[in-house]
């Protein structure tokens, strides 16, 4: 507490026994331990680990400095010191090198001694290992599921409820989540009064969005209470067809995980021809949001917004209207920029033009940035607002190369040119 003080860090301290932790289960990211693991007997180091293992969510690590095993007689004469102070009997595991496998027993995964280094008392290791199962696994799914379906809804707000469009994406969602309540049945073993996996009529987007919210919250409380034997179990079921099926819990959610990805994207499709933009929807990018301290991550713009944000930040102050008076002026505060960048060194080999269609247009090479619209190796065309919208991470740049709202003109030497292009218009923050 002193330290915390001292140091004006918001800590906060709880006293308990580290085999009855006062925490609930699957709360802590991380747990790190100190120095403190060689202070207990066998039994309370088992004991301990197990608790850690309760109170850590699934995907949480572990991290343990603590002595290890001699690397020479050298060092393990120096730990005899430790162990006069603080006892034979409790440190016999740790100069024996047993804490690793001890984790292993108490059922963590990935047990990894990350370093060993020689110290003045002994040789000290540094140990971390994971919190991860089949179901594990599948929960985290789950809410992905959840995440991603959630944000799809709210993005669904944007396209008029009269174009086609709509009617056949709110039918798309219905089917999944027609299908996400019949293989809950059958999980469940319980029937259901479902005939065809489609409905008969369009529903209402509102309501349609409560009751695939209510259905994922359900199926992520049912995944978490599931255990190895039952994910394996399997159950006969009859389709709506009326064949025959039989399959596990455990392929039948990750059908259900599958599943509801395809039609996501069809969705997210549809949106994009009609001219909006669908939610981001990616596994990696869902565990990184979700879990920035476990993945060693802080939360961050994907690499794509990142590499245009430069590009799109000038232009933020004004979040009105896209007039070509107003798109000029966002042009020539970019343009200066940019020969800043170029007057201090960051050169390309290949010159390129960003055609910004009604603003106008951006030449870059042989040392020169200018507006002139000069024939160039590379040509980007894409107008200032979209390329602001891929800047602020609301427009994927491959939805907008897909949809013909980016045109490149040779996507090989875009490729090639990449990082030049990023350290140019980093410069220009």
């Amino acid at each position: 507490r002193r330290k915390a003080a001292e140091r004006g860090a918001s800590v906060e301290f709880s006293h308990g026994m580290s085999f009855k932790l006062p925490f609930p289960d699957k709360h802590f990211d991380t747990v790190l331990s100190s120095l403190f693991f060689h202070h207990l007997t066998a039994d309370a180091k088992q004991r301990t680990l197990a608790e850690i293992l309760r109170v850590l969510k699934p995907g949480g690590c572990l991290h343990v400095a603590d002595w290890g095993a001699a690397q020479d007689p050298v060092m393990r004469a120096a730990f005899l010191l430790i162990q006069l102070t603080d006892g034979f009997g409790t440190t016999q595991d740790n100069v024996r090198g047993r804490l690793p496998a001890m984790m292993e027993q108490a059922g963590f995964k990935g047990v990894l001694v990350d370093g060993r280094f020689r110290t003045m008392l002994g040789t000290m290791e540094i140990v971390r290992a994971e919190k991860r199962s089949r179901r594990d696994v599948l929960e985290k799914l789950f809410e992905y599921k959840a995440s991603a379906n959630d944000e799809l809804l709210t993005a669904l707000k944007q396209l008029d409820r009269d174009v086609p469009a709509t009617e056949i994406a709110l039918r798309t969602l219905s089917h999944m989540f027609i299908v996400d309540r019949i293989f809950a049945a059958h999980m469940n073993r319980t029937g259901h009064a479902y005939e065809s996996a489609n409905a008969g009529a369009a529903p209402v987007l509102e309501e349609l969005s409560e009751e695939i919210r209510a259905s994922d919250r359900a199926l992520v409380a049912y995944v978490s209470k599931l255990d190895d034997d039952r994910l394996a179990e399997r159950i006969a079921f009859t389709f709506t067809d009326g064949e025959p099926g039989r399959m596990s819990r455990e392929e039948m959610l990750m059908h259900l995980v599958v599943h509801g990805g395809y039609h996501r994207g069809q969705v997210a499709w549809m949106m994009t021809l009609e001219g909006a933009t669908p939610a981001p929807d990616g596994f990696t990018s869902y565990l990184h949001k979700a879990e920035p301290t476990a993945r060693r991550r802080m939360p961050q713009m994907s690499v794509a917004a990142a590499a245009v944000a430069p590009l799109a930040r000038p232009m933020q102050d004004n979040q009105g209207s896209a007039e070509p008076k107003q798109a000029q002026s966002r042009i020539q505060v970019l343009t200066e920029r940019l020969r800043a960048g170029v007057a201090n060194g960051i050169q390309i080999e290949k010159s390129v033009r960003f055609d910004l269609k009604e603003a106008g247009c951006i030449f870059i090479g042989d040392g020169h940035v200018t507006n002139e619209n000069r024939p160039a190796d590379l040509s980007l065309t894409i107008s200032i607002d979209d390329l602001r919208a891929i800047g602020q991470g609301k427009l994927s740049p491959m939805g907008a190369a897909t949809t013909g709202r980016l045109r490149v003109s040779d996507m090989g030497l875009a490729l090639s040119l990449q990082k030049k292009l990023k350290a140019l218009f980093a410069n220009t923050v």
